[in-house]
């Protein structure tokens, strides 16, 4: 089926008016939308679906963890797959059809119910005692269990950061992702607490993993970017460095140095999430003069309302009102495919999706595409039509008042 919609945006992104256009054999008209491509989450955590507004705002990083950590204590892996299907449901109705998940437990991994969706599962890696060691065998089986249960899947790893993965772990991680020709991915210099930790040898969470055992040595003055550095520097794997608020300019230049010489790495930035946890702000235009890929990603719903990335593009256009929506359209649609390492076989991809749109010139389309909310008015995922209705009905695709 090719359907046929008011305006188009092409996997180019392009956009051009095909005007509404009768049905013919074969074809579908939509009518007055835009019809554009599905879009791409570089960061989740559907683990934490069901956390949507429980956890209060807390005094410092530390604690939200802290927090974090209590209320899925006594979960089960029933729980986090519960939580899994309805952040898929959520996610698909609000038009994401492609994603980078992080996934706590293996065993978390649905079998059956989940939505039409491309999804890459990264097994979170916490691994910072001095024994701690990469379970090579046991990614290798966790990549083909994935692989095995939906054709649209992947299976990779994600050491969790710098301050809960011990180097030789990130190392391995990104070793084994090259072998595996799998993205794998890092929480990297998200908070000021995580900045004072590596660079002070002080703060909240310095005290919290010195309370948990973790070692300290490398606590030693350089940036926690630079405390990994080695290792992403070397990966021939596509990275994907989530959250970087907290860069010096040495930091950004040996990013852009390595983006230049062809290391395939980019940063997931969650706007939503950063302001909820109140990080430093995002140093986009550092990243940009240094010609360091961006893409764009909700995290999870322990620090963020719902899972739409077209709210996510938003506030990322509320934050920088200078950017043109096309490139904010990039960064959860194309770049972020790159991201992935995914970036030709995107523009192969059959997915779609479609939003009410009667403008008639291209920068009311624009407009309307950043003002979207809600679920989507029509989605194809892999040339197969998405049933919708019955989506919306089982996602919540709405969220409630945040904790105070």
């Amino acid at each position: 089926m090719i359907p046929r919609a008011r305006w188009i945006l092409d996997r180019e992104l392009r956009l051009r008016q095909e005007g509404r256009a009768a049905s013919r054999r074969g074809k579908r008209d939509l009518g007055e939308v835009l019809l554009m491509p599905g879009l791409v989450n570089t960061h989740c955590h559907l683990d934490y679906t069901t956390l949507r507004g429980r956890i209060p705002r807390a005094p410092n990083f530390a604690r939200w963890i802290e927090a974090l950590g209590r209320a899925k204590a006594p979960w089960r892996a029933a729980d986090y797959r519960e939580a899994i299907l309805e952040g898929l449901r959520e996610a698909l109705a609000f038009g994401t059809t492609a994603m980078l998940n992080w996934i706590c437990l293996p065993e978390a991994l649905p079998a059956a119910g989940a939505p039409p969706m491309r999804v890459w599962w990264l097994w979170e890696q916490i691994a910072y005692r001095p024994d701690a060691k990469a379970d090579r065998e046991s990614w290798d089986a966790w990549r083909r269990e994935v692989r095995a249960r939906r054709a649209l899947w992947r299976g990779g790893v994600a050491p969790h950061a710098p301050y809960t993965c011990a180097r030789e772990v990130v190392r391995a991680a990104a070793r084994w992702s090259a072998r595996a020709r799998t993205p794998w991915s890092l929480h990297v210099a998200e908070s000021s607490d995580e900045w004072r930790m590596f660079r002070e040898a002080r703060g909240a969470l310095y005290d919290f993993m010195r309370r948990v055992g973790r070692p300290l040595s490398d606590c030693d003055g350089r940036t926690p970017l630079a405390a990994v550095w080695d290792e992403i520097a070397v990966s021939r794997a596509p990275a994907v460095l989530t959250h970087a608020n907290c860069l010096d300019r040495a930091d950004v230049k040996r990013l852009g140095a390595a983006a230049r010489r062809g290391v395939s790495l980019a940063v997931a930035h969650c706007p939503r999430s950063t302001r909820t946890l109140g990080h430093p702000a995002f140093p986009l235009r550092a990243l940009r003069q240094a010609g360091v890929p961006v893409a764009l990603g909700t995290d999870s719903l322990a620090s963020n309302d719902d899972l739409s990335m077209f709210a996510e593009m938003r506030a990322f256009a509320d934050a920088h009102p200078a950017r043109h929506p096309r490139e904010i359209v990039a960064m959860a649609t194309l770049d972020a495919a790159k991201a992935l390492g995914a970036g030709a076989a995107w523009k192969r991809w059959k997915d779609w999706i479609a939003i009410p749109c009667s403008a008639t010139r291209p920068s009311g389309v624009w407009d309307v595409l950043l003002a979207h909310q809600g679920p989507v008015a029509w989605a194809m995922v892999d040339g197969r039509e998405v049933d919708l209705e019955t989506l919306k009905r089982r996602a919540p695709c709405a969220a409630p008042e945040p904790a105070a």
